[in-house]
């Protein structure tokens, strides 16, 4: 007699679930700045450093109607969603009028109000950006400190500034280790070509109506200034909308 014997083998297979929890970190460029977005230096891949920002105002006649407002109405939303203190972000604030001394603020934890200066003329920018070289620029001066500075400057209407005075003040202000960002308000195609000439890039911004300088247009700007050496994107490629670059005339 043949006794089989029959073995059923059972194979248990063990399911190993892995769970991923993906940190996520605000990293520029910047494409919105919701309300309870602070921007700090931490807020670069791999960190920032602390950086001043001198906001050149257009002072002009012609910005008393509705852009003057705008633009001091952009610099709270930059005083909002930014980290203004010591080991942040720090404003200088210079409105460039005619005169040879423009009004100039330093503001490290808030912004005044800020009137527009009266004056009917057309603003100077070579005297204003004299003025951020020379008053500015130095550190221990009005607060100011070593360290990258970057300085944005605002016109709606070209100035009564040579090609030449532009540039030799663009240059000196640069020698000191700053940057110029020219932003160009409403569609005035001189003031468009002098502020690409004056920005260290070539490629000034734009605001097409007061509107337009926003939130999302501080976005823009910030992804150019305080992480610039880590965007990929090409530049001339971005909306002008948002802040970035145009292409220069």
């Amino acid at each position: 007699t043949t006794t089989t014997t029959s073995t059923t083998s059972t194979t248990t297979t063990t399911t190993s679930t892995t769970t991923t929890t993906t940190s996520t970190t605000t990293t520029l460029p910047l494409t919105s700045l919701p309300s309870d977005v602070i921007v700090s230096p931490s807020i670069c891949p791999g960190g920032g450093n602390p950086a001043d920002i001198v906001f050149v105002l257009d002072g002009s006649g012609s910005t008393a109607a509705g852009w003057f407002t705008a633009m001091t109405d952009f610099l709270a939303i930059a005083e909002s969603r930014m980290q203004l203190s010591s080991t942040g972000y720090q404003f200088s604030i210079v409105v460039a009028t005619s005169v040879a001394t423009p009004v100039a603020i330093f503001a490290d934890h808030s912004i005044p109000t800020i009137p527009h200066p009266g004056v009917a003329s057309a603003s100077s920018f070579y005297l204003a950006l004299r003025h951020v070289h020379r008053q500015i620029l130095t550190p221990g001066r009005d607060g100011h400190r070593e360290g990258e500075t970057f300085v944005v400057v605002f016109s709606d209407d070209a100035v009564g500034d040579s090609d030449a005075d532009l540039v030799d003040r663009k240059n000196k202000v640069e020698e000191v280790g700053a940057r110029v960002i020219g932003v160009s308000l409403g569609s005035d195609a001189e003031a468009s070509r002098q502020l690409n000439l004056i920005s260290s890039d070539g490629l000034g911004r734009n605001a097409a109506t007061p509107a337009d300088l926003d939130a999302d247009f501080l976005a823009g700007i910030l992804s150019d200034v305080i992480c610039r050496d880590l965007i990929s994107e090409s530049p001339t490629t971005a909306a002008p909308s948002s802040g970035a670059p145009t292409t220069a005339a």
